[in-house]
C-alpha cells in the first residue's frame, strides 16, 4: 500500500502540474473487493461464470453473442486469443476465456482475499474495473477513455463482462481511445532507454504549460510525436501567446468598457468564424489541431491590426474574451506549482541600454509594433527580455 499510494501522490501532483482537473472520486480496487466478489457471484448465478480446475473463475466468452464486436476481432480468421491457452491453464475452456478471480498461488505473497464462494484468492485484471465503474457511474457510461492499447483485450472484456452483469446495453456510449507516445521517432518504453517522466522534461512552470499545448493542441487518436524539438516549438507558442493577451490586458487597463458599437466589424467577423470553427472542431472527435488554428485565427488578427495600430480598447476586449473562452479546453493560461530554475541574468550591453529605453517608452504610449521590432532585434542577438520591477534583465535565449 505505501508503494502505491507513493505513486498515487506522483500522478496527482503531475496531474496539478498540467492543469488536469481533478476527478471527484479514485478508488481503490482494494476497498472494492466486497463489490468484485458480489460482481463475480452474479455472473455465475447467470450462467457467464465458471470455476476452473486451479479454482480460479473465469468468464465464458462463447456466452457472450457480442464478443468481439468493439474490437472488431474476427477470431476464427485472425487467431487471436485472450492469452493462456486451455492447454497451459488446467480446466479453462476457451483460449480467449479471461479471469475474474484468481485462485491463491504462494508467489502473490499477502495480495489475496478470502471469500467464502470463490475461494481465496484476488481479482482479475478487468474485472475491479467494472465493478468500480458500475458502482460510481451507473450501468452505462458516457464516456469510457484509455490507451489505444487496451481496446484489446481489456476494453472488450470490460465490455462482455459489465453488460452481462447489468443487463443493458451499451456500457459506454462513447470510447476515446488516445494513441502512444513516440520519442524522437521511437515508442517511448523502458526497453529502449527513452523512457520520459514529466519531472524530466519539466524543468519549470513554463516547460509544463508547453507540454501541455503539445498535447492539447494534437489529435488525442494520432501518436504524439514528443522532442526536445517539439517542446522548444510549443514553449515559443505559449510565450507569443502569453505577450498577446499581455498586450491585450494593458489596452484594457485604465479605460471605461467601450460599447458593442466600438468593436470593428472586422474584428467581430473573425472572432464569430473563430468560434464557430472552434466548436465545429471539437465537436469533430475533438479534433483539437483545427480548434488550435481557430485560436490562431483570432491571435493572428489581434497582431495585425496591433502592428498597425488600429486596435482598440472594445477590440482587444472582444479578441480578449475569445482567447479566454478558448482557454476553457486548452487550458494553458494557469500556473504550475513547480520551482523555477533561477535563469542566468547577464548585465545589460552599453549598446543595448538605449533599445531598452526605447522599448519601455514605445510599451508605455502602447506602441506594440515598435516594442516587438525591438524585441526581435534583441532576439536576434541571441537574448530574451524578462521585466522586472528593478528593470530589464537580459537572459541568454535558448537553443
Amino acid at each position: 500500500r505505501a508503494l502505491t499510494e507513493k505513486w498515487e501522490r506522483r500522478f496527482l501532483e503531475d496531474s496539478d502540474r498540467l492543469n488536469i482537473v481533478r476527478a471527484e472520486r479514485y478508488p481503490r480496487a482494494t476497498d472494492n473487493i466486497e463489490g468484485i466478489v458480489e460482481m463475480v457471484e452474479t455472473l455465475k448465478k447467470k450462467g457467464f461464470a465458471y470455476e476452473a480446475g486451479d479454482g480460479s473463475w473465469y468468464f465464458a466468452v462463447d456466452r457472450a453473442e457480442t464478443y468481439g464486436e468493439f474490437s472488431r476481432i474476427n477470431f476464427e480468421d485472425d487467431g487471436v486469443r485472450e492469452g493462456g491457452g486451455a492447454d497451459e491453464e488446467s480446466g479453462k475452456r476457451n483460449p480467449r476465456d479471461f479471469a475474474l478471480w484468481k485462485a491463491y498461488k504462494p508467489s502473490d505473497g499477502d495480495v489475496a482475499w478470502e471469500s467464502e464462494s470463490l475461494g481465496r484468492g484476488r481479482p482479475g485484471w478487468h474485472i475491479e474495473c467494472s465493478c468500480m465503474a458500475i458502482k460510481f457511474l451507473g450501468p452505462t457510461l458516457d464516456i469510457h477513455a484509455g490507451g489505444i492499447d487496451l481496446v484489446f483485450p481489456h476494453h472488450e472484456n470490460e465490455i462482455a463482462q459489465s453488460e452481462a452483469f447489468s443487463g443493458q446495453r451499451p456500457f459506454a456510449r462513447y470510447w476515446v481511445h488516445n494513441g502512444f507516445v513516440n520519442v524522437d521517432s521511437e515508442k517511448m518504453s523502458k526497453s529502449l532507454g527513452n523512457f520520459r517522466t514529466l519531472e524530466d522534461i519539466c524543468a519549470g512552470p513554463e516547460d509544463a504549460r508547453a507540454f501541455r499545448y503539445l498535447v492539447v493542441s494534437s489529435q488525442y487518436r494520432s501518436t504524439l510525436a514528443f522532442s526536445k524539438e517539439a517542446l522548444a516549438a510549443a514553449r515559443k507558442t505559449v510565450r507569443r501567446i502569453d505577450g498577446l493577451v499581455e498586450k491585450l490586458e494593458a489596452m484594457g487597463r485604465g479605460h471605461s468598457k467601450e460599447s458593442a458599437e466600438g468593436v470593428a466589424r472586422e474584428v467581430e467577423g473573425v472572432v464569430a468564424r473563430a468560434r464557430e470553427g472552434f466548436e465545429e472542431a471539437m465537436n469533430d472527435d475533438l479534433n483539437t489541431p483545427r480548434a488550435a488554428a481557430a485560436l490562431f485565427m483570432v491571435i493572428k488578427s489581434a497582431e495585425k491590426l496591433l502592428k498597425q495600430g488600429t486596435l482598440g480598447t472594445a477590440d482587444a476586449a472582444v479578441f480578449l474574451g475569445a482567447i479566454r473562452k478558448m482557454d476553457e479546453v486548452f487550458g494553458i493560461f494557469y500556473e504550475p506549482n513547480i520551482d523555477s530554475p533561477e535563469p542566468q541574468v547577464l548585465a545589460v550591453p552599453d549598446h543595448f541600454q538605449d533599445l531598452l529605453t526605447q522599448r519601455l517608452e514605445a510599451r508605455a504610449q502602447k506602441d506594440w509594433a515598435r516594442a516587438d521590432e525591438i524585441r526581435q532585434e534583441i532576439a536576434a542577438a541571441g537574448f530574451t527580455i524578462k521585466d522586472t520591477p528593478a528593470g530589464s534583465q537580459l537572459i541568454p535565449a535558448e537553443k
